[in-house]
C-alpha cells in the first residue's frame, strides 16, 4: 500500500509554505520604515495617522542600525504596518522577522517551525520582559520560531482620521530578535537529516509501488487467463465482463495513487500500460466476432404460411477455427432500421428469429448491445460489437417446385457456414406415397430436384449407388452392428440406412408424401447409415401448381397391400429387397436384381408378382443348386451366370417380391416351367399364402415371411 508518512510529510510542508505566503500578503509586512501618511489609493479616502504615544520617548537605536553580532548571536529586526490592535502589530512584526530569518538561513518560511521541532521537539518559552502580562500569550505564540528570540519590542500608537474626522486608533510595532551565529550550520544539519528522511521514505514508497505493480501485473495475468478460457468456450460476454471488471480495478488504483510523486509515476505508467493492454484485448476480441447467415449464404427460403424461425449464428474466430458464441443477444431488422425480432444464441451459437408473418426482402442481423449482459458493459468494452452484422435475403417459396425442395434441403442441413454438416456423404434413397411403399412419377421428379439441391450444399457429397453383389450384401449385414442370428430388431437390408452402408455413405435421405387439397405434404428424413437413427427431418408443403400438368401424383394400385409386411413375420427373420432398396421406382428398360438373407439355417422360396398380378416363382428354379441356406448368407436372383434377367416392361405399376423361409422343405406350388428355368404359377397370391402358411404352422416347423415393393413406370 502507499506510504502515507511521506505523503503527509510532503503535503504538510507544501501547505505550510502556501499559508506563510498568504499571511505575508495579507498582513502587509514591510522591510523598511513606513511614512505616517500612506500613499493614496485611487478611489479611496486616505487615512491620516498621528502618533499619540510610544513605549519609549525616543526610538531605539536598533531600529535604524542593527547591532553587530555579539555573544554568539546575530541580530535582526522586524516591523509591521498599521494595525487596529497592538497584538496584530506585534504578530506582523514577528512574521517580518521570520521572513528575514528565512532569507538569512536560505530556507522557506514554511520550514521554520519544522526546523524548531527537529532540534528542540517543543515550542520556545522565551518571553520579552518589556511585554505586559496581557500580551504574554501572544509573545509565546510568536516565539514558535526555533531559536529566533524576541529581545525587544517598540510600539507606537496612532490616532487615525479621514477628512478630518476621527477614524480610530492604530498601532505599529518593531521587534529586535536574535539567532545564534551558527544557525546556518544547524540548518544544514536539518537539511541533511530531512534529505535522508525523504530519501528513506521515497525508497520505501518506491518499493511499495513496485510491490503493488507486481501484484497488479499478476492479477491482470490471472484475469487474462480466465478471459482466454471464457473465449475458448465461446463465452464472449463473460470474457468482456471480466475485461470490464479488470479495467475498473485499474482505474480505481490509478485514482487512488497520487500524481506528481516521482516514485508513483512508474506505477502510474505501469497501470496505463495494463489499461492499454486491456483495451487492446477488448478490441481484438470484438474484432473476432462473426455473425453468420448460414452455409446457404444470405438466401433464406420461407414457406408461404409464415410462423417461421430464421437462424443466424455467432462465432469467435480463433487460430484453431471458429468457436460458437452463446448467450449473445441479437436483433433482426429491415434496412430501414425497424426491428423485426429479438433472439439469443444457444450453446451452438445459433439464434432463432421468429417471424409470425412471412416477409420478403433483405434484412440485417446485428448484436443488441442494449439487451442482456451487454447493456451493463461500458462503451469502450462493447462498442466494437455493433460493427458485427450479417445480411439475409428472405424469399418466399411460392409455387416454385425447386425452391420448395431447396427449402427442405436448407432445413435438413441447416447450420452455420463454419459448423460441421450432420452428414457429409449422403445417399438419396426412396420417396414413397404415404405408407404404401410405392413410388412413381412424382417421386422421381422430386428426387431429381433433391439431387440438384443436394449438389449445391457446400462440402456435401452425393453418393451414387454401387453395383450390388452377394458379398456386398453379406458384408453390410454383418457390419450393421446386429447379428442376424441374434434375432434382434435392426434396419433391414432394404432400408435406406443399410443401402447407405453398401454405398459407403454417412447417411441416406428418404421421404414420404401425401396429396391434399391444399398441396402436397412431403416428410423428409436424413437417417444415419447402419443404425437408421434420424439425424434430421423436415416437413415441407408444395403447392399443387408447382407440379407440371401430366405428372402422376398418386401411384396406381396404391390401395392396401396384400399378404405379408415389410417387417419380419414368423420365427425366422427373412429379408428381401430389390437391388437398391425398398420403395424404389424403376423405369422401363432398367434391370433389377433381388437379394434375400436369413437369420438361421432354412429353406427359401421367392415369388415375384408383377403389376398385372402375374406370379412367378423365381427361387428355387431349375438352375438352383441349393435350396437350404445357412444363417447370415445372402442370395442374389438372378445370379451372374443365370440365363435370364428382370427387365422393366409393361404392365407398369406396383410390383412385389415375397420371401418365405422354413426349416422344412416347402410344398410344390402349381405352375408351369418357363424356358428361363423359372416357374409361372397358375394360382393367385392368396392361394400361395394359404399353402405356405399352412405348411409353416406344422408342429416342429419354424417359419417366416417378408416382402418388398417397387414401382415401375414407363419411360418418359
Amino acid at each position: 500500500m502507499l506510504n502515507h508518512r511521506l505523503l503527509n510529510f510532503l503535503i504538510a510542508s507544501g501547505l505550510l509554505l502556501g499559508m506563510m505566503f498568504i499571511l505575508n500578503g495579507c498582513g502587509g509586512v514591510k522591510t523598511a520604515n513606513l511614512p505616517n501618511v500612506p500613499p493614496p489609493v485611487a478611489g479611496q479616502v486616505p487615512v491620516m495617522h498621528e502618533m499619540i504615544s510610544a513605549t519609549s520617548s525616543t526610538k531605539p537605536e536598533w531600529i535604524n542600525e542593527i547591532p553587530v553580532d555579539a555573544n554568539g548571536n546575530h541580530f535582526m529586526a522586524g516591523l509591521s504596518d498599521f494595525f487596529i490592535s497592538e497584538k496584530s502589530a506585534r504578530k506582523a512584526a514577528m512574521q517580518d522577522a521570520r521572513a528575514h530569518y528565512a532569507r538569512y538561513t536560505g530556507v522557506e518560511v514554511s520550514e521554520i517551525d519544522e526546523i524548531a521541532r527537529f532540534f528542540e521537539g517543543r515550542e520556545s518559552d522565551v518571553q520579552d520582559a518589556q511585554v505586559s502580562a496581557s500580551h504574554q500569550q501572544t509573545q509565546k505564540t510568536d516565539a514558535r520560531v526555533s531559536r529566533i528570540k524576541a529581545k525587544s519590542y517598540y510600539i507606537e500608537t496612532y490616532s487615525d482620521s479621514k477628512r478630518g474626522t476621527y477614524a480610530g486608533t492604530s498601532y505599529k510595532a518593531w521587534v529586535l530578535v536574535t539567532i545564534p551565529v551558527d544557525e546556518d550550520k544547524r540548518v544544514d544539519e536539518w537539511r541533511a537529516a530531512k534529505a535522508q528522511k525523504v530519501k528513506t521514505l521515497r525508497a520505501e514508497l518506491k518499493a511499495s509501488a513496485e510491490d503493488e505493480v507486481r501484484k497488479l501485473v499478476a492479477g491482470q495475468q490471472r484475469a487474462l487467463k480466465n478471459i482466454d478460457i471464457a473465449i475458448n468456450q465461446g463465452q464472449l460476454l463473460q470474457a468482456l465482463t471480466l475485461l470490464q471488471q479488470q479495467s475498473k480495478l485499474l482505474l480505481a488504483e490509478q485514482e487512488r495513487s497520487p500524481s506528481g510523486l516521482k516514485e508513483q509515476q512508474e506505477k502510474s505508467y505501469q497501470i496505463e500500460a495494463l489499461q492499454i493492454a486491456l483495451a487492446s484485448k477488448a478490441q481484438r476480441i470484438q474484432g473476432k466476432v462473426v455473425l453468420d447467415s448460414g452455409r446457404f449464404g444470405g438466401l433464406r427460403l420461407l414457406p408461404p404460411q409464415g410462423g417461421k424461425s430464421i437462424p443466424v449464428w455467432a462465432w469467435l474466430r480463433q487460430e484453431e477455427g471458429m468457436i460458437p458464441v452463446s448467450g449473445l443477444p441479437l436483433i433482426l431488422k429491415n434496412l430501414q432500421g425497424v426491428v423485426l425480432s429479438h433472439a439469443t444464441t444457444d450453446l451452438s451459437g445459433k439464434a432463432l428469429f421468429y417471424l409470425p408473418v412471412t416477409i420478403s426482402g433483405p434484412v440485417l442481423s446485428t448484436i443488441d448491445i442494449s439487451a442482456g449482459v451487454t447493456s451493463f458493459l461500458s462503451e469502450d468494452i462493447c462498442a466494437g460489437l455493433v460493427r458485427s452484422s450479417c445480411r439475409l435475403n428472405l424469399v418466399q417459396i411460392g409455387d416454385d417446385l425447386y425452391r420448395s425442395v431447396k427449402y427442405g434441403v436448407q432445413e435438413l442441413f441447416s447450420g452455420g457456414a463454419h459448423s460441421k454438416l450432420v452428414a457429409e456423404q449422403v445417399l438419396l434413397g426412396a420417396i414413397t406415397y404415404e405408407a404404401t411403399g410405392l413410388g412413381g412419377e412424382f417421386p422421381q421428379l422430386l428426387k431429381r430436384k433433391l439431387r440438384q439441391a443436394l449438389k449445391e450444399v457446400h462440402n456435401l457429397s452425393l453418393v451414387e449407388p454401387r453395383q450390388r453383389d452377394v458379398k456386398l450384401v453379406e458384408d453390410a449385414v454383418r457390419t450393421r452392428g446386429i447379428k442376424l442370428i441374434d434375432n434382434q430388431p435392426g434396419p433391414s437390408i432394404g432400408s435406406a440406412a443399410m443401402q447407405a452402408v453398401m454405398d459407403g455413405a454417412d447417411a441416406a435421405l428418404e421421404g414420404t408424401y401425401s396429396v391434399r387439397t391444399d398441396g402436397i405434404q412431403v416428410d423428409l428424413s436424413l437417417r444415419q447409415a447402419g443404425t437408421d437413427i434420424v439425424l434430421a427431418a423436415v416437413n415441407m408443403q408444395i403447392q399443387l401448381d408447382a407440379v407440371s400438368a401430366g405428372i402422376e401424383l398418386v401411384p396406381p394400385q396404391s390401395g392396401v397391400l396384400s399378404g405379408a409386411s415389410h417387417t419380419q413375420k414368423g420365427a425366422i427373420k427373412v429379408e428381401i429387397t430389390s437391388e437398391y432398396g425398398n420403395g424404389q421406382t424403376y423405369i422401363e428398360g432398367e434391370t433389377i436384381n433381388y437379394f434375400a438373407s436369413l437369420n438361421r439355417d432354412a429353406y427359401l422360396l421367392l415369388v415375384y408378382e408383377d403389376a398385372g398380378g402375374n406370379l412367378l416363382q423365381i427361387f428355387p428354379n431349375s438352375r438352383s443348386n441349393i435350396q437350404r441356406f445357412t444363417a447370415g448368407s445372402a442370395i442374389q436372383v438372378p445370379e451372374e451366370d443365370d440365363p435370364f434377367e428382370f427387365e422393366i416392361s409393361a404392365p407398369f405399376g406396383r410390383e412385389q417380391v415375397f420371401a418365405f423361409a422354413s426349416t422344412k422343405p416347402f410344398p410344390e406350388l402349381s405352375g408351369a416351367e418357363h424356358p428361363s428355368g423359372l416357374k409361372v404359377l397358375n394360382i393367385d397370391m392368396n392361394k400361395v399364402l394359404k399353402i405356405l402358411r399352412t405348411a409353416g404352422n406344422q408342429s416342429g416347423t419354424a417359419y417366416g415371411e417378408a416382402f418388398t415393393v417397387l414401382t415401375t413406370i414407363a419411360k418418359q
